[in-house]
């Protein structure tokens, strides 16, 4: 990978809302008549910045030189927008006019006192050292070294940006030109008897070398982001075939404002919204909104300690509160006389019947509803469950549960709980209420996290 070098958020490298008011003031009128002008004024001053520092020239000749790149076009601000904005190539006498910009802009400074230190940048930018410039025709001696660097990096920029009336040149052929511009007349490089300004190109080679850096400084860096970016696309293809190897896609939806993160609908996408998996020797489908516990051997485990301290002899009534796709009843169903789930999530308890079809199990129904409100409706019928399984959120059982599985009196209570802090409180009004837990046994189904599952078994005293 190529290494950046050049900061681009270094405090020398100014921006155009770091510049002085009136200077901001000036660029912003310039640029709501030509917003390309504006555009390219920032260019050179960046262009100009770089090429100070490539110069070892001292930092404040440096921010000065920046800030004349700025404003070395503001007297096109003073040129008709119908030569400014024309389209097309501009006539002999219209371009002798866009040439005024030069003088109109060093009288524009020289009228301000704060723009005065930058006159010369705005006048003598389209100098050459060789006194084939304008508006002057004066030669190096007379050009000041910042608006020779002003001339190199606007004809770089000029060249190498499009405009309205023109497009871009790429920038090796735009190298090239300003190589040419370099060198001396080729017409006359053989006289010796020359004046010494005859022997000179346009601009100064010297900023011209070191445009050169600027310019591979800048083609590495955006290889460099090329490349990066190359290795991004390459994740994502990796990712996008990963999710096309999927047999089944569905798309999920929240416009509520909760704390819930998926919403109620799903849509399919590709295949079906729902999954099969084999736990405990039984089919399970899912679906997305339906709760499941992830790490499979480990659930498989923890529903194994449930049945063991479920102790069922094939007589027993089966109550599976939160019982969620019927996993943990399910799994006890063929050891127990009948069994009754119960969750809040339709979509689960329509898994659940589904999967007690898909099971071949005809001795389970499934009740959609709150567990402490169904709770209290078992209670009310005269349910009498000899084992009750409740499967909790991180919230616990609320004291009304416990009341009413107190009222319904099982024999067990089955705990899976996955907050050791509820399990504790909720475990203390228990034992207030007739059930005293008996074993617990932890489950880590999140390793290296801080949290653990656990089955705890209460039996009723007496």
């Amino acid at each position: 990978m190529f290494e950046k070098k050049f900061d681009f958020y270094s405090p020398i490298n100014l921006k155009s809302y770091n510049l002085d008011l009136i200077i901001r003031y000036q660029l912003d009128i310039l640029g709501k008549l030509d917003p390309f002008t504006k555009r390219h004024s920032e260019n050179v001053a960046n262009l100009c910045c770089r090429l100070c520092e490539y110069l070892k020239c001292k930092k404040s000749f440096t921010v000065h030189c920046t800030i004349g790149g700025y404003l070395h076009d503001i007297g096109k601000m003073f040129i008709p927008p119908e030569i400014l904005n024309k389209p097309s190539r501009l006539t002999d006498e219209e371009y002798e006019v866009m040439k005024t910009h030069t003088t109109l802009g060093y009288n524009l400074c020289m009228g301000d006192i704060r723009l005065r230190p930058y006159a010369l940048f705005a006048l003598d930018h389209h100098e050459a050292l060789n006194g084939s410039g304008y508006p002057n025709g004066i030669t190096k001696k007379d050009i000041p070294y910042g608006a020779q660097i002003v001339r190199v990096a606007d004809e770089y920029d000029a060249l190498v940006t499009k405009r309205q009336y023109t497009t871009h040149v790429n920038i090796s052929e735009t190298l090239k030109d300003l190589i040419k511009d370099a060198q001396p007349d080729p017409r006359f490089i053989a006289l010796d008897q020359l004046n010494t300004h005859e022997k000179e190109g346009k601009i100064n080679g010297l900023i011209l070398k070191k445009l050169f850096k600027v310019v591979i400084d800048d083609t590495l860096y955006e290889i460099s982001c090329v490349m990066d970016y190359v290795e991004y696309l390459k994740e994502q293809i990796k990712r996008l075939e990963l999710i096309q190897s999927y047999q089944r896609k569905a798309d999920n939806s929240n416009k509520e404002k909760t704390n819930v993160i998926t919403g109620t609908k799903n849509r399919a996408i590709y295949g079906d919204t729902y999954i099969i998996d084999n736990l405990c020797g039984l089919n399970f489908r899912i679906s997305p909104n339906s709760f499941y516990q992830v790490n499979h051997n480990q659930a498989e485990k923890l529903y194994n300690k449930a049945k063991e301290y479920a102790n069922l002899t094939g007589e027993e009534n089966l109550i599976d509160l939160y019982c969620g796709t019927g996993t943990i009843g399910l799994t006890m169903a063929s050891e127990c006389k009948s069994l009754i789930g119960v969750e809040i999530v339709p979509q689960a308890i329509r898994d659940a019947k589904l999967n007690a079809k898909l099971n071949n199990i005809n001795n389970a129904q499934f009740i959609c509803g709150d567990a402490t409100k169904c709770g209290e409706k078992l209670k009310n019928d005269n349910i009498s469950p000899d084992v009750v399984v409740v499967d909790p959120p991180r919230k616990g059982l609320t004291e009304d549960l416990i009341l009413s599985i107190k009222a319904m009196s099982p024999k067990r209570v089955v705990y899976v709980s996955c907050d050791p802090g509820t399990l504790a409180r909720d475990l203390k009004f228990f034992a207030d209420n007739d059930y005293s837990p008996v074993e617990l046994t932890p489950f880590d189904l999140f390793p290296r996290t801080s949290h653990v599952e656990n089955v705890c078994l209460l039996v009723r005293n007496n």
